[in-house]
């Protein structure tokens, strides 16, 4: 009785083991196919720039990246006037 046991837990984690592997390796499949998109979406682009035009590029380039690591939140919400009555959702009535 026990040797059934043994033999079926055996069978079990057999096949749960092979499961997993299959399942393992289909997802590194997806992994490479989708990182191999990645890599033929990107775009190479050469441009030649004169020094002047060169080195505000760069200066720009620099700034971008110091932004990217800014900690500040900008809430930008408007810089018009904004009439209440008429912009309130909600408050029209029909007669």
């Amino acid at each position: 009785m026990i040797a059934l046991y043994v033999v079926a837990i055996g069978f079990f984690v057999k096949s749960l083991t092979q499961a997993v592997q299959k399942e393992r390796s289909d997802k590194k499949t997806v992994i490479q196919g989708l990182l191999l998109q990645i890599e033929n979406s990107r775009v190479k682009v050469d441009v030649e720039f004169d020094s002047e035009i060169s080195g505000l590029y760069e200066q720009v380039v620099k700034t971008f990246k110091a932004l990217t690591y800014s900690q500040k939140i900008w809430d930008v919400t408007g810089a018009y006037a904004n009439d209440r009555v008429t912009t309130r959702s909600g408050c029209i009535h029909f007669h």
